[in-house]
């Protein structure tokens, strides 16, 4: 599915046809390589070290200065979620750790979905003013929020957590997801309405 080229369809979306069920079988597929059931959690460090991929924490960089770090660790800072910085023999992820537990496990499954969907890396251009600027593709963004989704919650665990009537709290701790990825999955999966009749 990656290296795939769409077009805005009239939901608004730029996901290709079929696209969503590669992410669920992708989800399903790492699970079982991992040895762990189709419902079980999957972390970001399960998958980081699946695919190799290093993640740090900011003060850990080597060559950041402190003043640097503090910035990026503080509310003025609060603009970035993740970052991904790749080498030719090494790829490894930055989350923001002021974000919540479940915000960061998001951020970094969302850099590891790029990883998966061998998407290139934005880019930084910096002006005559010295303001930073990066570019953006929407539809790799897009793909990316899509498969971290399907990762922490494919719509298997969904099923089987609302079929045994799982409390959204205990859902939220042992998948370590925010509030808003699970309402977004079980509104965008259908569970919801599944369950309702």
């Amino acid at each position: 599915m990656p290296g795939t080229t769409a077009t805005k369809k009239n939901s608004g979306t730029l996901l290709e046809r079929g696209f969503k069920s590669w992410c669920e079988n992708t989800s399903a597929t790492i699970r079982k390589k991992l040895e762990l059931e189709a419902y079980d959690p999957l972390t970001w460090q399960q998958v980081a070290d699946y695919l190799g991929v290093e993640v740090r924490k900011l003060d850990g960089l080597a060559n950041l200065g402190q003043e640097s770090i503090n910035y990026l660790s503080s509310p003025e800072g609060d603009e970035w979620s993740a970052v991904t910085v790749a080498s030719p023999d090494k790829i490894i992820i930055v989350a923001n750790p002021q974000h919540s537990v479940g915000r960061c496990s998001n951020s970094i499954m969302h850099e590891l979905a790029h990883v998966l969907l061998e998407h290139s890396g934005s880019r930084v251009f910096v002006t005559e003013d010295g303001f930073a600027l990066r570019d953006y593709n929407d539809k790799q963004e897009e793909e990316a929020d899509w498969l971290a989704g399907s990762l922490l919650l494919p719509r298997t665990a969904l099923q089987h957590l609302h079929y045994r009537h799982v409390p959204k709290e205990t859902i939220l701790e042992d998948y370590c997801v925010s509030s808003n990825l699970y309402e977004y999955r079980i509104r965008m999966t259908a569970i919801n309405r599944q369950f309702r009749r």
